[in-house]
């Protein structure tokens, strides 16, 4: 059966013409759910606290493998310097798989501010590749990546708000 959807795509609204980067599949991802808590304690030692805001998202992924190609798409999407020095192009709409959800988050049916089932906008986290065990092409270039990984931690905002 194959898979009609990859598990996170990612709106790129800075490109010429706007529209929806699918990510490759990863090979591991890592969905995490927090609650923020403003807490402490009592002068009886009692904990009291208030959620701020539950539900926060971080998606972890990492693909065993990626060309250069791949990885160069996935970085330059939260780069300013890549999005015509916007620096508001550091967050982006994201539609991912939720595991409490147990649903994707976010539609990629059409602009994220248009749909009932709007994306939340994350930020890019850590970024790793490595390649010094990959072979390399005869200009000194590496024909690809191992052991990608991304984070992308959601900022509590809904695009377009």
């Amino acid at each position: 059966m194959a898979i009609s959807r990859s598990l996170v795509a990612i709106y790129d609204e800075f490109a010429p013409t706007p529209a929806w980067v699918e990510l490759p599949q990863p090979s591991d991802y890592s969905g995490i759910a927090t609650t923020l808590v403003d807490s402490g304690r009592n002068a009886e030692g009692v904990v009291v606290a208030d959620v701020i805001k539950s539900d926060v998202a971080k998606v972890e992924l990492k693909w065993n493998f990626l060309t250069p190609a791949q990885y160069s798409q996935i970085a330059k999407l939260f780069e300013p310097k890549y999005n015509g020095g916007n620096t508001q192009a550091f967050f982006k709409a994201v539609s991912f798989f939720d595991v409490i959800k147990n649903g994707f988050d976010g539609s990629i049916a059409s602009a994220p501010s248009v749909d009932t089932n709007r994306c939340r906008l994350f930020y890019c986290g850590d970024r790793k590749v490595q390649f010094a065990k990959m072979v390399i092409n005869d200009d000194g270039t590496p024909k690809g990546y191992a052991n990608v990984s991304l984070n992308l931690i959601d900022t509590g905002r809904i695009y377009g708000e």
